[in-house]
Parts: C-alpha cells; structure tokens; sequence
C-alpha cells in the first residue's frame, strides 16, 4: 500500500517538533493487511471488472448468487433473514449506511455510489459497478487478494507525574489520507493546539498525560489496539479521542457499533462542563462504523457528525477559528474531568 508521507512529514514538523528528541517514545508493530487486487464479475457470460471499496476481506472463494435490488438501506433491514448472505445491490449507499451492512452481513455488496471513506470489513466485500441491478440477476465474482505485511509506528510523550494516566489520543492514516483532507486537517489543528496549550499553559497535576499518535486508524484503530496491548489499561481513566472533531457539530459519541465505549460517570461530567461553558452538548450513537469492541476503559469522543462531505472535502472549506475554538473546550475537559479526584 503506497504511503503518504507528507502527513507523516506534517505531524513529525508541526507537532513532534516541539519535543526533544529523548522525550519522543516510540514503538512498532507488524500486522497482516489484505486488498481486493482484483475483481471480476460475471453476468450472462460477460466478465466485466468492478472496483473494490473496501479491504480486510482476505477470502478468494467465488462468490455466486442472485441479486437482491435495494433503492437504499433503512434500519429495519437489519432484521430481515431473507438478506443475510446474499448478494445485495444498494443503488444509493454512503458510509453511515455501513454499521447496518454489517449487521445484515451479506455476501458482498455492490453500488453505483462511490464511498470517499476508507472501509475496513472483514465479513464482506463492497464493490462499485458502472450499471444498476434490477433485482434476481444471476452473478458469480472472482476476486484476487493481495496480502501485505504492514507496519504501524506509534510515537507518544507523557507529561506530569502520578499513577494513572489520561491518553489524549490521535489516530491517523498516512495509506489513506491527505494532509490537505478536511477529514485530517481539523483534527490535525485541534490536536496541534492542544499541545500547544500544555506547554505553555499547562496541564492538571496528580496524575499522567499521555499524548499518543496511533497509525492506520482506518483498519480499525490497529496502532490504539497494539498500544493498549502492552499498557496496564487499570491505570488508565479515560482516552480523549482527537479524530473526526474540529468542524463543528460535535456530538458526544456514547455507543459504537452496539458497545457502549463511555460510562455514566463521564458522560454526566462532560455534559456539566460543556454546560458550563454555556455549549449544550448532544448525546448520540456513532453514525459511521467504527468498531471499538477491543475498549475496555471509557473513551470521551466529540465528534463532528453527521458531515456527509468529510471525506471528499479539503481543508479550504474549513474556518480554522473553528478547530481552535473546540481544542480550548477539550482542554478545559482535560484539565476539569478530574478535578475532584485528586
């Protein structure tokens, strides 16, 4: 997979800069990755190539079957036997359509919609194709894998002194973003403020900050997965997720893919400081797929959703006033969320 070092380049001169270099930690770990090479579908004896919008499906078995013709997907398809495992059409498919997909779980997907969002599935394949099915056409795909083991370099520096830490964590990926992408670029300025902010202003004494830059987010936040591997998660209270944030319309993420990723205790906390703020937050589930079934220590996510155009915009679009604003509310989070505990 072809690497875009410029966003490397980017957070490495922007924010790691700020650092000595013995204050940098950093770690590495190999993983296997699989790609769609190549895909070939078959309908009344003509073999036409269609074009992979996923990865993580590692299977090369053929896959057969009539097609099911849905207009869009709706909630309560999820429930529906009749589709699991099938071969469905979606005409009209984005990537909040995708935690329902999953749950239907059918054999593979194709759409006229082209998705900007990297998606990582392993259950199935979702492919883009030039013409719409009607419905109850007869198909077999060929598909190619290609398998590839990848690295992620985790860097991270830790600030104060105590026994327990707070990670303010930020995710990124250098295989599929651009430094210039909305998607990355208001995030990358409210994690850059930030720090900015502890080493000059300062941060809250008693116990430790963690600030924690993870690679390939996209194949489902595999470098926070492999930290979180080798890191006592008891001394851990709680992980501020700087990822898809900064745009404005942030919600407070409290269900991902059916997990609950945030406990009462802190959703009553930041729900009392945003309002102290004078900022009324909102509460809501995840409307992308991302799956955080790995967590087992709370995480505080306020993410800009819904942003139908995160993913295909670039950074002209976005008032930088904006991302700095909301980097001074997660500050003030860091510093209050635990306040009376020390």
């Amino acid at each position: 997979m072809v690497i875009n070092v410029k966003v490397k380049d980017k957070i490495k001169e922007e924010i790691l800069s700020a650092f000595k270099e013995e204050e940098l930690q950093k770690e590495s770990f190999e993983y296997t990755e699989f790609y769609i090479k190549s895909s070939v579908l078959t309908i009344d004896g003509k073999s036409i190539s269609i074009f992979p919008q996923s990865y993580g499906f590692a299977s090369t078995d053929e896959i057969t079957g009539k097609v099911i013709s849905l207009e869009k997907i709706r909630p309560g398809y999820v429930i529906r036997e009749s589709l699991k495992n099938k071969v469905l059409f979606v005409k009209h498919l984005n990537q909040y359509d995708i935690p329902y997909l999953v749950d239907i779980n059918p054999s593979c997907v194709l759409t006229t919609s082209d998705i900007k969002k990297p998606l990582y599935i392993k259950d199935f394949p979702i492919f883009r194709v030039s013409f719409p099915f009607f419905g109850n056409e007869k198909i077999k795909i060929k598909v190619s894998i290609k398998e590839e083991e990848e690295v992620v370099e985790n860097t991270f520096v830790d600030f104060g002194l105590g026994n327990y830490y707070i990670f303010i964590h930020f995710p990124y990926d250098s295989r599929f973003q651009e430094e210039e992408n909305l998607e990355f670029y208001g995030s990358f300025l409210v994690i850059k403020d930030i720090i900015d902010r502890i080493i000059n202003v300062g941060y809250p004494k008693g116990f430790k900050i963690r600030i924690l830059f993870t690679e390939n987010k996209f194949s489902n936040y595999i470098g926070l997965q492999r930290h979180l591997e080798n890191f006592d998660t008891d001394n851990l209270l709680s992980i501020i997720n700087i990822d898809g944030c900064g745009l404005g319309n942030e919600k407070l993420i409290t269900i991902s893919n059916k997990k609950k990723i945030i406990d009462t205790f802190h959703i009553a906390k930041t729900v009392e400081l945003m309002k102290s703020l004078g900022i009324k937050i909102k509460k809501e589930r995840c409307a992308e797929y991302f799956d955080f079934s790995f967590l087992d220590v709370p995480i505080v996510w306020l993410f800009s959703q819904p942003n139908i155009h995160m993913y295909e915009l670039n950074k002209g679009f976005l008032d930088e006033k904006i991302p700095v604003e909301f980097s001074s509310t997660v500050f003030y989070l860091l510093n209050n969320l635990y306040k009376d505990m020390i």
